[in-house]
């Protein structure tokens, strides 16, 4: 999968790349409409959300990148 980071004046906008698809489209009018200003800056191809999360972290000096269930406390129900 592609992720695509679009940053603005006021912040970034982070999310999956899939242009034949009307919620790619949406997103992308939509950050139109909020930010005039957004631009591509950064396209990073991974696995799984987790994974382009974890490659952002790394871009921007975030150190290491934890899902929700990590900043909770829950577990994954994933036993690996």
């Amino acid at each position: 999968m592609l992720f695509e980071l679009w940053e603005f004046e006021n912040g970034h906008s982070f999310f999956v790349r899939a242009p034949g698809e009307e919620g790619y489209r949406a997103q992308l009018r939509q950050l139109g409409l909020d930010e005039g200003n957004a631009r591509l800056v950064w396209t990073v191809e991974a696995e799984s959300y987790n994974e382009a999360m974890q490659a952002l972290y790394d871009r921007k000096g975030w150190g290491p990148y934890r899902t929700i269930e990590e900043e909770l406390g829950e577990s994954s129900g994933d036993p690996t």
